[in-house]
């Protein structure tokens, strides 16, 4: 028989890869991403602690040249109208720093540097008379400009109101150039420039280790999912010490657990499956020819060899039938019809009518129930699984099969026992499972393989809590709890 199925093999054990160049492709990607990522990140808060020194800097520059402005102005200010008042300007400007006028608010000027023949060539400083009277208007006496000179050198003025003769102020302007501390700023630019480019060469080598060692323990999973995509089912996905990788390996090796199960009933189903389809159509196959050939004419053989091929097509309908209905529920393409019903009416008419067909001498039902336990479900469904169960309890039971109902509380209780108990404990969590099989090559138990899953998926549809409890070779029983709908 040829099978389609996702856990298949080709030939040799091996599973065919799953794609794996596009899996290493997008794998290789997220290790970039990361690494640009951080080293985007470190870049840019390089780039915004370089700007916050640079501009402080370049700040504190500032105030140290208005601060010594500011001492050289009290300085010279302090001597203003004694014989020493030239010596102090005088003092200021052999210092090579500093250029001193004073002017009037009118823009007379009073004392020139080149007054004094200090110098002969000092430069001059253009400035606006209006801009100076303005500032000194806005200030307290004391203000700071910055001027440019005829070769667009920057200057900072500061100015500071001295003494005031027939209404008209006069004004002592000390000015330097501010060509010293920008070379400063510069020097310490290119310094700064050049640590940033040795932390962000160090910064891309440590991004890329970290990087290395964070990706490491996914590395590692990837490793052991390529070796489970081959058919694999021995690989153990490692702990990484990271909560959710650890998470995450839990997880793939509960998965590795049910697909190796998986896998085991995959052949045991192929195995079931090929045996419940041939023979039927072997025994069916060989009864016509015997028909043809041997017992045409003879009534009671061709009725005799009829009967097989009924029964056999009987059980290929049942098998067919019971696949169909769970693809069905499965596939939430069966629709419920909801109705309210007595729970134990059903199941004691039910039993009823199977004790009546069944070998009384094989099989001894026990039906119990309470009065009044309605509840509002599919009426077919709940019957379709109350047959499967007990169907189930009459092929692998011992013989004894207990039904019963109750109520308690707002609860309806369905309990469907048998004397058993042939189910192995460690395989409890599997009946539930699609074409699983206590016994597959038991030729006396006609099973497809579906019953339990069909009870399943009705339960489930209904919301109902359900379970089953074993004691091995003793008994096994199947419980229900629907909803009790209270009239």
């Amino acid at each position: 028989m040829q099978e389609n199925n996702l856990f298949t093999k080709k030939a040799g054990g091996k599973m065919p890869p799953i794609n794996n160049g596009r899996h290493k492709s997008t794998k290789r990607a997220l290790h970039m991403r990361l690494y640009w990522m951080l080293i985007s990140l470190t870049a840019f808060i390089i780039f915004i602690i370089a700007l916050v020194l640079l501009l402080s800097l370049s700040s504190m520059l500032y105030e140290t040249t208005k601060s010594k402005l500011q001492e050289t102005a009290r300085s010279i200010s302090t001597t203003y109208g004694s014989a020493v008042f030239e010596n102090s300007i005088r003092v200021a400007l052999h210092s090579g720093e500093f250029s001193v006028r004073v002017i009037t608010e009118e823009g007379t000027i009073l004392i020139d540097p080149s007054d004094l023949s200090v110098y002969d060539d000092w430069p001059t400083v253009n400035y606006d008379i209006s801009q100076i009277v303005s500032s000194l208007d806005e200030s307290d006496g004391n203000f700071v400009i910055n001027l440019k000179d005829e070769n667009e050198h920057t200057w900072v003025l500061y100015g500071q109101l001295i003494a005031m003769h027939d209404n008209v102020r006069e004004i002592l302007l000390v000015t330097t150039a501010a060509t010293k501390e920008q070379s400063q700023l510069r020097d310490l630019t290119t310094r700064l420039l050049e640590i940033v480019g040795v932390i962000l060469i160090f910064a891309f080598f440590l991004c890329r280790f970290l990087v290395k060692i964070f990706f490491r323990p996914i590395d590692d999973i990837t490793k052991q999912a390529k070796l489970l995509s081959t058919g694999d089912y021995s690989v153990v996905f490692p702990e990484s010490g990271y909560t959710e990788l650890d998470t995450l390996s839990d997880l793939m090796n509960q998965s590795v657990e049910h697909f190796a199960e998986y896998e085991e009933m995959r052949r045991e189903m192929v195995a079931n499956l090929s045996h419940d389809l041939r023979t039927p159509l072997t025994m069916i196959k060989a009864y016509a020819e015997m028909i043809q050939n041997i017992s045409g004419d003879n009534p009671a053989k061709r009725n005799a060899h009829l009967d097989v091929i009924i029964s056999q097509s009987d059980k290929l309908s049942e098998f067919v039938n019971a696949t169909l209905d769970l693809a069905k529920l499965q596939a939430g393409r069966q629709e419920l019809r909801f109705s309210d019903f007595d729970l134990s009416l059903l199941a004691g008419e039910y039993v009823k009518s199977i004790e009546e067909v069944s070998d009384k001498d094989k099989y001894s039902f026990y039906y119990h129930c309470d009065d009044d336990c309605y509840i509002n479900a599919d009426k077919d469904r709940i019957e379709q699984l109350m047959s499967n169960l007990i169907s189930n309890a009459m092929k692998y039971g011992g013989g004894t099969i207990e039904v019963s109902v109750s109520k308690s509380s707002n609860r309806v209780l369905l309990e469907i026992k048998d004397n058993g108990g042939k189910i192995p404990t460690d395989k409890v969590h599997m009946i539930w499972n699609k074409y699983y099989r206590i016994n597959p090559f038991d030729k006396d138990a006609a099973s497809s393989g579906v019953g339990l899953s069909i009870v399943k998926e009705i339960a489930d549809l209904h919301k109902s809590e359900y379970g089953v409890d074993i004691e091995e070779n003793q008994y096994t029983r199947f419980w229900f709890y629907f909803t009790a709908n209270n009239r």
